[in-house]
């Protein structure tokens, strides 16, 4: 998936609630090249957890993102959809087994996935955004 997002000119980032040491140990875990993104960072890092919008602008600032509407935050949580909803962006919720449908859709994401690789089915969409962040 990410290689098809990365193949649209699709830049990838990750946000999360977890330390960074813990993240690069899960990218490496699951066998993600660390090169594939562009942004890695923790709330631990900036100083305030999620929902509070801060590793989105961030990234964004980092990044010299300008325009809100070419990111979208995917999350598994309602916590990642209300930062990405306080950041005013676009949100994707994935149902992992984290948490049940009806807590995401609670949230009102733009949109809701069984599976992670059914963003696919928005690249026609993104890929004239080119931004996509994930939150682990």
């Amino acid at each position: 998936m990410f290689k098809t997002l990365m193949e649209n000119g699709i830049r990838i980032g990750i946000g999360s609630g977890l330390p960074m040491d813990l993240i690069i140990r899960i990218i490496h875990n699951v066998g993600w090249k660390i090169h594939a993104f562009i942004y890695i960072r923790s709330s631990e890092v900036l100083g305030k957890s999620r929902h509070d919008p801060i590793m989105i602008n961030d990234s964004m600032e980092k990044l010299k993102i300008k325009d809100r509407l070419t990111v979208l935050k995917v999350g598994d949580t309602i916590v990642d959809i209300l930062e990405g909803e306080n950041a005013g962006i676009m949100t994707a919720g994935v149902l992992t087994r984290t948490q049940k449908r009806q807590e995401l859709e609670s949230g009102e994401p733009d949109f809701i996935f069984s599976d992670i690789r059914e963003i696919l089915t928005l690249i026609k969409h993104i890929v004239q955004k080119k931004y996509f962040i994930y939150g682990l």
